[in-house]
């Protein structure tokens, strides 16, 4: 028990290290995404969208994995305690996107033939430069008001998550699995916790005769939530003038991001126990839906006909709790195989998915019945 206790803490400090890795990147890619709010915000959407997407998608592939060590189920009142470590391989084809399939009506790239700009997860080199342009309330034509580099990348293609989970034994051969991480505030991040239910069913029961594997159904919802803070101020070289006086350090400094992950698994699974080692493998369909909502006040420049009234001037505005940005994958297929080894109540694991996003997880934990 002090070995275990002693690797248990060992891998909860891990799962920390990797929490503020990932808290880390995620805040200062999305802190990258504040100048796309000075078009429109259907723009806003679509480029942030595209933009997260394989963070997204990458994250609730490696929610989904994980779940069990063997195909089995324990006996009543039989539990297990597991930490484990998920990575998903964001497939390369989502580490950029094209701005002119998006149908943007505020900003275009400067040089419409550099077009492609990296995801989250792509080059961390900047964007191709675009320019943003509205009206000209004196002329009714178009008239650029800004520029800017699209975002870099993290230049990282995975999407990490440790997985904190315990399981219990119920009646008719069914596991109820809990995956649950409290809010915790990750200093200079902002704050992260994790929720989770699962079950799993064993069929051999309700088939007559003797199978010599054991055969299960097993179902997965796991939500994930963080929140970041940042700041994104504006540039006096960006504007001509700041008639309602915004432009103080305060009015932009309660800005922050909020992202929930929620995803769902169902699965048929079978497997084989010999000994200490146990096989499995399954396939089954997944989902993950994300939203990120962008709290505070941020700054964005309008044009607006100057005291004068002979000509049109770049002022300074601003806008309250801007977007909302959602990712849903829809249902996938997917097919998973792993493997444990028990050793006296010690477990160690590993299984490998295969979908759209490669997932690898591994891990151990302490079982008993």
């Amino acid at each position: 028990m002090i070995i275990f206790s002693t690797m248990m803490k060992s891998v909860v400090l891990a799962a920390v290290l990797i929490i503020v890795l990932m808290a880390g990147k995620s805040q200062a890619q999305v802190s990258n995404t504040g100048p796309l709010l000075q078009g429109s915000l259907d723009d806003a959407t679509l480029l942030t969208q595209e933009y997260i997407r394989p963070y997204a998608e990458g994250l609730g592939a490696v929610a989904n994995t994980g779940w069990v060590h063997k195909a089995g189920t324990h006996s009543v009142l039989g539990f297990d305690l597991s930490l484990r470590f998920g990575a998903s391989v964001i497939p390369q084809g989502k580490n950029e996107f094209d701005l002119n399939g998006l149908n943007l009506n505020t900003i275009r790239p400067v040089n419409m033939a550099n077009s492609v700009t990296p995801s989250v997860s792509g080059s961390n080199n900047p964007g191709p430069q675009v320019e943003v342009f509205k009206p000209n309330p004196l002329t009714g034509q178009d008239e650029v008001i800004t520029s800017f580099n699209m975002p870099s990348g993290s230049g990282f293609g995975y999407a990490l998550a440790p997985m904190v989970q315990a399981g219990i034994g119920l009646p008719y051969d069914t596991d109820l699995m809990i995956r649950f991480v409290p809010t915790v505030s990750i200093p200079g991040y902002g704050e992260f916790g994790v929720f989770g239910i699962g079950f799993n069913h064993e069929l051999n029961q309700w088939i007559p005769g003797y199978l010599p594997i054991d055969l299960t159904v097993m179902a997965g919802y796991m939500n994930i939530g963080l929140t970041g803070n940042y700041t994104v101020a504006p540039s006096p070289s960006d504007y001509d003038s700041d008639p309602n006086n915004l432009d103080t350090p305060a009015r932009w400094a309660g800005q922050s991001a909020a992202l929930s992950s929620s995803s769902w698994n169902a699965n048929l699974m079978a497997g084989r126990t010999l000994g200490p080692l146990s096989v499995f493998g399954g396939l089954g369909f997944q989902s993950t839906s994300m939203s990120l909502d962008f709290k505070g006040e941020y700054p964005v420049y309008n044009l607006q006909v100057n005291q004068q009234g002979d000509d049109v001037e770049v002022v300074l505005d601003s806008m309250v709790d801007p977007l909302t940005v959602n990712v849903d994958t829809g249902a996938t297929f997917r097919t998973f195989a792993g493997a444990s080894v028990k050793l006296g109540f010690l477990y160690v694991t590993a299984d490998v998915t295969y979908a759209e996003y490669a997932v690898f997880n591994a891990g151990l934990g302490f079982t008993f019945r």
